[in-house]
């Protein structure tokens, strides 16, 4: 069956591989940004400085609030997933041992 008669059949098909486009990129990014918020623990750590800091999560969070988003919903899910991110970046910032088994995963970073 080609491509263009599954489509018409389910019509999910085109809607789920844009999704695993989308996906692909997320996971590069996320990786990325796991990478330097691993390298931001190091310098918070050396610095002696603590590792939550909540101005730069509300300055984030103020930002996606400021996008052009009609839907209040999809607004609000997307903080949630920042709130998760924030999370997830704290942990491995918090934990070298975390850091270091997923720095042989994560992609390199130069800060």
């Amino acid at each position: 069956m080609t491509r263009a008669k599954a489509t018409e059949k389910n019509p999910l098909i085109p809607l789920r591989m844009e999704i695993d486009e989308i996906d692909g990129a997320l996971i590069n990014l996320l990786a990325r940004r796991l990478s330097l918020s691993m390298k931001i623990g190091n310098v918070k750590q050396r610095r002696g400085l603590a590792i939550h800091d909540s101005s730069r999560e509300k300055q984030i969070l103020s930002r996606i609030n400021s996008q052009d988003i009609d839907d209040e919903k999809t607004k609000a899910a997307i903080a949630d997933i920042y709130k998760e991110i924030f999370s997830q970046s704290r942990l491995v910032q918090k934990d070298p041992d975390i850091s270091q088994g997923l720095s042989d995963f994560l992609p390199a970073i130069d800060v």
